[in-house]
Parts: structure tokens; sequence; C-alpha cells
């Protein structure tokens, strides 16, 4: 399957079970990678992320199958998740290019992330759509992309 078949779609609270089973598929690495430590998700969590009260949660489907997230929240903080199968395909910059231009539709000055320093696919993501550091330690960075120009 490629990318042309993947279909992007803001979740809708039905979807809870969708973003639940995405998130079962990943490893502790992945999940460490996307909360800073080892999180499971649960169907409470799920259901709060699927009904985009406080923030803005794209999912992107191969056929019925979720193959990754990405969440914007109100303050501009930008997420992304892509099943093992489906990285390096350029899912995770489709769900990206689609949060950016949602967050400029919102007025939205900047989006930004934060990540661990050893994952080097948020990092090639952030380098792609030319976010900037702006905070470094060993451990973690803060990446912004300026939207107000």
């Amino acid at each position: 399957m490629s990318l042309q078949e993947i279909t992007l779609k803001k979740s809708e609270p039905s979807d809870w079970k969708a973003i639940l089973a995405l998130y079962a598929s990943l490893d502790e690495d992945d999940l460490e990678y996307r909360f800073f430590n080892v999180h499971h998700v649960f169907p409470r969590e799920a259901q709060q992320m699927a009904s985009q009260k406080e923030h803005c949660t794209l999912l992107a489907f191969a056929d019925e199958i979720p193959v990754g997230e990405a969440c914007l929240e109100s303050d501009g903080e930008v997420s992304v998740v892509v099943a093992r199968d489906w990285r390096h395909r350029g899912v995770a910059s489709l769900l990206f290019k689609e949060l950016i231009a949602i967050a400029r539709d919102r007025g939205l000055h900047k989006v930004w992330f934060m990540t661990l320093t050893r994952n080097a696919s948020m990092i090639e993501l952030g380098r792609m759509f030319d976010f900037r550091v702006v905070l470094h330690s060993s451990q973690e960075e803060e990446w912004v992309l300026d939207l107000s120009s």
C-alpha cells in the first residue's frame, strides 16, 4: 500500500478504539518517545484524545487500520506517532503538514514540540519542516516553527 492510499481524518469520539489500537501496537521505545516515559494508553485516555475538546487529533488510516496519529494542542504543541510498519513512508510528514495547516487556520503564531535527543525520527521531521531548536539539554530538545511570517 502506498502513501496515496492513506486517508487522514479529524478524530471523532467514536474513533477512540482506533487510537487505542494504534497505541497498543507501539513498543516501549515508541511510548517513551511519545510520552517521555513508558506509558500505556488506557481507554479513557483514548476517548479524551478522540474527543477534540482542547485539541485537534488527526488519524491516518490504511484501509480501516489506524497507522498514525497526530495532535495539535491549543497552545501549538504538536505530537505524532506512526505504526512501526508505516515508518519512513511519509505518514508522519503527511500528518505534520496537515497539523501545520490547521494551526495556521486557527491563527496560531507558532507550533512546537519537545523530543528526546535520541528520537532521530522526530528530529528529522522537525528539520524537514524548518523547525528550529530553542532549548537543548543532554536528554531533550524543544523545537519551534514560527507561523507568523
